[in-house]
């Protein structure tokens, strides 16, 4: 396996500090790029070299690239935000910053962390051929942040894979598992959808396929400079809500177990 510098931005979000973890478990030397309040503690832990900033400053991001060869852009404004201005700067001008100072490092590839729910809701599976439709105000933003890469692939070289994601879920999700797993352990009210099925991954999955995806990416990018790529990530069929209340539940009695034994 070839070692090589990596950047995370909002590496120590729900996503982000699981991928710097495994990064590091893989040999490279990591970066990572999070707002000042956040709490680096798992990133310093395993070693990562932490830089605080922001992801629309564009000094604060040149110096995290530092020799960067590979980005894994997981920043994303925290669950329950409202701000239409804030996340609109956060997703969209944040990629454009991100783009910007790229070219002029030594990055040859972006992995974006991005949502399946830019897709209009129509029932069945969603090939990444359906038809665009966001909802709500950061699905939005998250489809014009995939435009932003698009148009940066040929004006830098630099190729781009936009991985859309389902309902990331596992411990410290801040949705699923935090909210809706205490709610049926405890008995109280759950509301779910009567109808329909829901798409999500796990956060290990997730993490799995956007360092896979990295590696493909750049293996094909010695052939198609520049490329930019769309890809679901979700987990192999969708769930009832009947089936996501269960496998929440196992997945936190593993998680319990596993603890026990440690």
């Amino acid at each position: 396996m070839v070692t090589e510098t990596v950047l995370v931005t909002g590496g120590c979000g729900f996503i982000g500090h699981r991928m710097v973890s495994s990064l590091v478990a893989d040999g490279h030397s990591v970066r990572v790029l999070d707002i000042p309040r956040a709490d680096f503690t798992c990133a310093e832990e395993v070693g990562a070299k932490v830089l605080k900033g922001s992801i629309v400053d564009a000094e604060s991001v040149q110096k995290a690239l530092g020799n960067s060869k590979v980005v894994y852009h997981t920043a994303a404004p925290a669950v329950g935000i409202q701000d239409d201005k804030f996340i609109r700067k956060m997703v969209v001008a944040g990629a454009e910053v991100l783009m910007e100072e790229a070219e002029d490092s030594r990055v040859e590839h972006v992995v974006a962390v991005s949502t399946t729910g830019v897709y209009a809701r129509t029932q069945g599976l969603h090939d990444e051929d359906a038809p665009l439709r966001p909802g709500n105000r950061l699905e939005r933003a998250k489809l014009n942040m995939e435009r932003v890469f698009e148009k940066s692939v040929a004006r830098t070289g630099i190729g781009v894979t936009v991985l859309r994601m389902a309902n990331v879920y596992g411990t410290g999700d801040g949705t699923i598992v935090d909210r809706l797993v205490p709610e049926v352990v405890y008995g109280e009210t759950v509301t779910l959808p009567v109808k329909g099925q829901v798409s999500c991954i796990h956060v290990d999955d997730a993490v799995e396929a956007a360092l896979r995806m990295a590696a493909f990416a750049r293996a094909s990018d010695g052939e198609d400079e520049g490329a930019y790529r769309v890809l679901n990530c979700v987990d192999d069929r969708p769930y009832s809500p009947r089936e996501l209340v269960d496998t929440c539940l196992l997945y936190t009695s593993d998680a319990a177990d596993e603890s026990s034994r440690g």
